[in-house]
């Protein structure tokens, strides 16, 4: 886009009181059949979890070295872009009047965008390049996992003033670095996952040799709890998700194409609800659909491919195929969302000549190839904006 369209635009986006810009080529068409409604007020964590008015969406190219902030308005049918907000490599958490963007790959730090505006209220640069991994808001209070370090940080809002520091090394494996990823605010507990990986100084790889865990902090008491939950399984990647019975539940990957991991529980009973050898699959990401139903994202290799499965769990068991993508490691299917107010799960299809967002109806789980938004760059990451 040359310098005199981008001041147009950007004149638009001024007039109309935003700080990004719709893009005409992202609205929800009438013969694509996205209906979402306008969601009612969430009574439990997995209504909190589900009802969505829109999405907050970071999106990467192939290379990591561009990334733009989207938010796609679930009920009026339209995605709005913000470029400049995040880097070559974001995640996203929303709120009723915040989007918080971590950003990494020496970026480092965080940026506390205006729901409304799309204007950077705060950026915190990280100096120390911790490759920061996500945030928790509990009030005035911000939670920030850090992959490479051993503290969970607590900031002061809304400035960000560092207050706190909280030692997760005790939970580490032998290398003492515990590699906290994402985390799960729920009743006056905020849950940490920890991969706990090997580091290897003869190899870039990090190896999943012991379980899993996830640290417990209790809001009130301000304490870690002093022992972390075990978890079955190695390497949890993915958000920490509840189902319809406020249970706790986490994607374990276990060491790659090896089958030793599932969809495991956090709270209540442990144990996988269903496994990596049942799934066929390393898992990618998973959401409930139902109290014994969900669906879920797996990849398999050789040749690397990616396939969406609706999964019930009850008595007799099953899976079946949704859609499926044959793609490289960066792309193909990579996350999933329950969306109640949609009766849909909308999934990130990471493809760099088509990314998007495609929803698949709860009616009759058929992948539909017009059911989709365009987002321009391949989603990233995504999460329900309340």
């Amino acid at each position: 886009m040359d310098v005199y369209n981008m001041k147009i635009r950007a004149l638009v986006c001024f007039l109309f009181v935003l700080g990004g810009c719709a893009d005409p080529k992202s609205t929800f068409a009438p013969s694509e059949s996205i209906s979402c409604r306008a969601p009612e007020t969430p009574r439990s964590a997995w209504e909190r979890q589900s009802r969505a008015s829109g999405l907050a969406v970071s999106t990467v190219d192939k290379n990591f070295k561009e990334g733009l902030i989207r938010y796609v308005d679930l009920v009026k049918g339209q995605v709005w872009q913000t470029p400049g907000l995040g880097s070559g490599d974001s995640f996203v958490r929303a709120d009723e009047k915040h989007f918080y963007v971590v950003n990494r790959l020496r970026q480092d730090g965080v940026r506390i965008l205006d729901r409304l505006t799309m204007e950077a209220l705060v950026d915190k640069h990280d100096e120390d390049l911790s490759n920061p991994s996500d945030v928790a808001v509990v009030g005035d209070k911000l939670f920030l996992s850090r992959y490479e370090k051993k503290t969970l940080r607590r900031y002061r809002l809304p400035e960000l003033v560092l207050e706190k520091e909280y030692d997760l090394s005790p939970f580490a494996d032998g290398d003492g670095i515990p590699e906290a990823q994402w985390m799960k605010h729920s009743d006056g507990r905020l849950y940490i996952e920890l991969q706990r990986l090997t580091r290897d100084p003869k190899t870039p790889l990090m190896l999943p040799k012991d379980s899993g865990a996830v640290a417990v902090l209790d809001i009130e008491s301000d304490t870690l709890q002093p022992k972390a939950i075990a978890l079955t399984g190695g390497n949890p990647v993915t958000d920490l998700k509840f189902d319809p019975k406020g249970d706790l539940f986490v994607g374990t990957m276990g060491q790659y194409a090896k089958l030793d991991g599932g969809i495991e529980r956090v709270t209540g009973k442990p144990g996988f609800v269903v496994t990596e050898e049942e799934l066929g699959g390393d898992i990618v990401d998973f959401a409930w659909t139902g109290e014994t139903e969900l669906v879920a994202i797996v990849r398999s290799l050789p040749p690397v491919h990616t396939r969406l499965l609706r999964v019930q769990l009850g008595e007799s068991r099953s899976q079946t195929i949704i859609t499926e993508r044959p793609r490289d490691f960066y792309e193909g299917l990579h996350s999933v969302l329950y969306l109640e107010n949609c009766n849909s799960v909308v999934v990130a299809d990471r493809d760099t000549e088509n990314p998007r967002l495609f929803f698949v109806s709860l009616e009759d789980f058929a992948y539909v190839p017009g059911r989709y938004l365009s987002v321009g760059l391949a989603p990233y990451h995504m999460v329900v904006a309340p």
